[in-house]
């Protein structure tokens, strides 16, 4: 299927929620950094796909482009991330990171329209982080957790570092944003990887565990 991103999110689920009413039908929606969500038809024994429904578009993509690197982590490991970025880099573009790393979380390049708008199109990049806690299985998951939780912030930080190892950007142009979870992520760039970041930015902040279990939605 030619209108699958070269690097987004695909969700595809059957159309028939009984399987033994099914006659292979699907539904699919894709979308990417640069691509509105885009809900689709696959009908079984059809060439290609027919377009339900598509969403706005509120960002003017010419000149961005999609690509997925990766980072080496302090033990080695591999940290992947998707960037989102003008064709010209200048070596120094504003940079929005985000991350989270817990809770097996999947962090995933969707379509925001507001940082879409708000950043991209103003000629800013957009960097998502895969950190280890997060997606990609159970051993991912369970590196970044526990005694482990450290390396979750390490992998964030040498994102970072790659970005300005690649010529992308500096590190004063840089802001991390986590809300969260992610906002113990951010407090600990500030504290242990300041000179990483210019602009670290915590939302929803959980920064203390240490009554985690005790408190609203962690009682639960």
């Amino acid at each position: 299927m030619s209108v699958l991103p070269d690097t987004g999110l695909v969700d595809v689920w059957p159309l028939d929620w009984d399987p033994s009413e099914s006659n292979g039908d699907l539904h699919a929606k894709i979308q990417d950094p640069l691509t509105p969500p885009l809900l689709m038809h696959l009908e079984q024994g059809v060439a290609g796909p027919t377009v339900l429904k598509e969403a706005p578009k509120t960002l003017i993509a010419d000149g961005l482009v999609i690509t997925q690197r990766e980072a080496i982590s302090v033990d080695g490991e591999r940290i992947p991330y998707v960037q989102t970025s003008p064709k010209q880099e200048t070596g120094e573009v504003p940079v929005h990171m985000s991350g989270d790393g817990g809770f097996g979380i999947s962090v995933k390049p969707y379509y925001n329209s507001a940082l879409g708008k708000l950043w991209l199109e103003r000629g800013g990049t957009t960097v998502q982080a895969h950190l280890r806690g997060g997606e990609f299985g159970t051993r991912w998951h369970d590196a970044g957790q526990l005694a482990g939780k450290r390396l979750s912030h390490d992998d964030f930080a040498s994102v970072a570092a790659d970005l300005v190892r690649r010529g992308v950007t500096q590190a004063k142009r840089i802001a991390a944003e986590g809300g969260s979870n992610g906002s113990i992520l951010i407090t600990n760039m500030l504290t242990r990887y300041p000179k990483c970041f210019g602009a670290p930015f915590c939302t929803i902040p959980l920064i203390s565990m240490s009554r985690y279990t005790k408190l609203l939605a962690g009682a639960s």
